[in-house]
Parts: structure tokens; sequence; C-alpha cells
């Protein structure tokens, strides 16, 4: 039995909306993507109370799922130079920002 689109894209809401921030069907830089999901972790070392912060730092990471009827090289390789272009869109460093995945899901 093969699963549907709609399926594996419930099963991935499923997984994932424990930790991550989850929307359908969002328009980013013009294109269409069936599922994103951000997540965010933040950790700091403080002394004593926390307000005496030594340190900080942030991990992030964002999915971006969209479906193609048929994977080919070209579609891969179009998919990849536009996730590649929506770093400067998605990524927002700050003092605290160590890294951010991008995760393409074809």
């Amino acid at each position: 039995m093969q699963i549907t689109l709609d399926e594996y894209i419930q099963n991935l809401v499923h997984r994932f909306s424990r930790f991550y921030d989850v929307t359908l069907n969002e328009e980013m830089a013009g294109q269409h993507y069936d599922l994103t999901a951000r997540f965010k972790a933040r950790n700091e070392k403080y002394i004593l109370l926390r307000e005496f912060t030594l340190f900080a730092y942030e991990n992030c990471e964002i999915v971006l799922l969209k479906a193609f009827p048929e994977v080919t090289a070209a579609a891969v390789a179009e998919f990849s130079a536009r996730l590649k272009d929506l770093v400067p869109v998605l990524v927002q460093p700050s003092e605290e920002h160590m890294s951010t995945v991008l995760t393409g899901v074809m």
C-alpha cells in the first residue's frame, strides 16, 4: 500500500508539531511550500541568578517540504538553488545565533 501525499504531510505534522511551529501551504519568496516547520532552541549559562548571564546561544532548524509530480535532476537542482536563495531571508543572525539548519524535502 502506497502512502498519499496528504497522508505523508499529516504524518509529518503529527511528528513535528510537538517541538516545531508547523505551517501548511506557505508562500515564501514567490514559491509555494506544502509544509514549513520551524524550531528554535536557546541555551544560556548563568551565575547564581538568571539575570547574570555568562553567555547564550540559539540553534534553529527550518524544514521546507515541496511536493513534485516527478523528481528529476532538473527539479532537484532548481529546489536546491531556491533553498540557497532563501538563506538570507530565513536565517536571522544575532549576537546569540550559533546555527541554522535548513532542510529541504521533496
